[in-house]
């Protein structure tokens, strides 16, 4: 029940404002409240103080500021690591952004490698995060502003390579969940194959596999049957004796028909075969000498007892450790800031050290447009039909199968060299003029006609045409005219 009628207040960051101490009218009316900004950010409230008692109430709409308020958003810039970047870990990779904030009330700065994947968030300036043990691989970062209760700025993106030195023996990625198991899963470091009963994947804590916890960390490899999980591994020194060492248990069940044997392999060939062992882990050791820089090591299902077998395999090591040192990439032409002809092709070319690694191949990239597949060495590509315009050159070196770095990108502009008029000529029946010229084959060219040469002189597009493959320009069916007028031929 009303009592006389809802009093209210308007405050300014908890401060009062406007006290309208007598309920208004049962029809809107309007209310005032000044007061000058001491800040570019305030709180404003409306705020009951019910001096009358009671159930009372008081409706409000319509809530307009004069002058008009202008927000202009925060800016925030990723400026480390910079685009193009090769970066090397461990150690841990140095996100920082630097944010200009136009007043706003800033939150926080949110580091992500991908639109869903978040690497970390810094609430209080300076905005830097120490971004540990990432995966190989090519990344596209920005960072993100978190401003006035929720919204959202973001930076432009930084695509950078990162080659992880650590050898990856965990089986932890991709995180399939508790109690889950997932055959052929993708995204971590090793490789999966075969299909339910007779394959390979990932086993996490507590799945329907009645699996012992893993050995390290909360998910574990199986294998069923004639399932493979292998990984290529470099930094081998040939001549180097290694032992492998890996944790192994056997499913338990009713439905487990002796266990699961299983070998060790390098590459095709077979290191040690084990029979099938306990259900708890027990560690089994293979060794072998390197004979090159890269080796695949494997596990293989052999299933000689036949029936629903699965071994779990978790915690694998090598003695003495590799050390994965990647190959080096430089792009040697052209040059950064090259100002370039469209008549020629553009030579790409690029270096590399091995580093003892198995190069597959090198890619070139304008922008984000891959060039060429790959090239092997001595890794050079002849970039014919450039358009004109700037763009950003890059180099891409591919090695130990899928593994990649980027080399540094340059910055290259491609001109256009003008057309050569040739001639003009009028038709038969004397109504229209044709003009012909010499450019570049295949390539746009306008026709521009003014009617004086002095200046400022006012040149109009009337035609556009594409020269034939021997670079021949004609325009015709232009229109005579008894006035003067003067045309010529230029390029985009």
């Amino acid at each position: 029940m009303n009592v006389g009628g809802e009093t209210w207040n308007v405050t300014i960051d908890g401060a009062v404002i406007k006290t309208n101490n007598i309920p208004g009218a049962t029809s809107y009316t309007t209310y005032t409240a000044s007061f000058s900004a001491s800040a570019t950010t305030h709180t404003l409230a409306f705020v009951g103080t019910d001096l009358l008692g009671g159930d009372n109430t008081v409706f409000i709409d319509s809530v307009r500021i004069s002058p008009a308020l202008h927000p202009v958003a925060p800016v925030v810039a990723l400026i480390a690591p910079t685009n193009s970047a090769t970066i090397l870990t461990p150690p841990a990779i140095s996100l920082s952004a630097s944010v200009l904030t136009n007043g706003n009330l800033i939150t926080g700065v949110q580091f992500y490698s991908s639109p869903n994947t978040l690497i970390g968030q810094v609430t209080n300036p300076p905005y830097t995060y120490g971004w540990t043990n990432p995966a190989t691989g090519n990344y596209s970062l920005f960072s993100t502003v978190t401003y006035n209760g929720g919204s959202v700025a973001t930076s432009p993106m930084a695509a950078i390579s990162v080659i992880n030195t650590n050898v990856n023996f965990s089986f932890e990625i991709p995180s399939i969940g508790g109690g889950n198991y997932q055959y052929n899963p993708s995204g971590g470091s090793w490789t999966f194959s075969g299909a339910a009963g007779n394959g390979s994947g990932l086993v996490a804590n507590g799945s329907g596999f009645s699996n012992p916890n893993a050995a390290q960390g909360v998910q574990a490899a199986f294998v069923q049957g004639y399932g493979t999980v292998s990984q290529m591994l470099y930094g081998f020194t040939p001549g180097t004796t290694y032992t492998i060492l890996v944790s192994a248990a056997q499913r338990t069940g009713a439905n487990q028909h002796g266990g699961e044997s299983w070998n060790v392999m390098i590459d095709n060939s077979i290191i040690a075969t084990n029979a099938a062992g306990l259900p708890t882990y027990t560690t089994s050791t293979a060794s072998f000498t390197a004979s090159a820089f890269t080796h695949t090591l494997s596990f293989v299902g052999t299933d000689l007892l036949g029936g629903d077998n699965t071994v779990f395999l978790d915690n694998v090591r090598i003695s003495p450790p590799i050390s994965q040192v990647p190959p080096t990439l430089v792009l040697t032409s052209p040059t950064n800031n090259a100002i370039l002809s469209a008549a020629n092709p553009v030579n790409l070319a690029a270096s590399v050290v091995t580093n003892g690694n198995n190069i597959v191949g090198v890619q070139f990239y304008s922008d984000v447009t891959n060039l060429i597949t790959q090239v092997t060495a001595p890794y050079t590509y002849a970039w014919s039909n450039t358009n004109a315009g700037a763009s950003t050159v890059l180099a891409r070196l591919i090695f130990n199968g899928s593994n990649t770095v980027n080399s540094a990108s340059v910055n290259i502009t491609v001109t256009n060299p003008p057309p050569v008029t040739q001639g003009i000529g009028l038709a038969a029946d004397g109504q229209t003029v044709s003009i012909s010229g010499v450019g570049l084959a295949s390539r746009p060219y306008y026709l521009n006609a003014a009617s004086w040469l002095t200046p400022p002189v006012v040149w109009t597009q009337i035609q556009t045409n594409i020269a034939d493959a021997s670079g021949n320009i004609l325009f015709t069916n232009i229109p005579a005219t008894n006035a003067q007028q003067f045309f010529r031929i230029s390029a985009p």
